[in-house]
């Protein structure tokens, strides 16, 4: 193996340890465990964190006067309504 195919190699093999350990995070931010169970506590962090932050775009939004709070659950039954069925979700 030439000095040239080593050091690509050994670049790749980099990139993929990289690509490995993002999967890992995102697996553990998703709530997911290495055998595909699911972290029922991690699920309901990220979810928590999802709800301030809707929470708190909801309320810029009104009190800026960008839009009414009647506004965006109009839209949002909308968006619901896009799959063809109003579920809430």
């Amino acid at each position: 193996m030439s000095l040239l195919n080593w050091l690509y190699d050994l670049h790749q093999r980099e990139r993929i340890q990289n690509l490995e350990r993002m999967v890992q995070g995102a697996r553990v931010e998703a709530g997911v465990r290495s055998r595909g169970e699911i972290d029922a506590k991690a699920l309901e962090q990220s979810l928590a964190k999802l709800s301030l932050a809707v929470r708190t775009l909801h309320r810029v939004l009104v009190t800026k006067g960008v839009c009414t709070a009647e506004e965006i659950q109009r839209t949002l039954r909308q968006v619901d309504l896009d799959d063809g069925r109003e579920n809430g979700r």
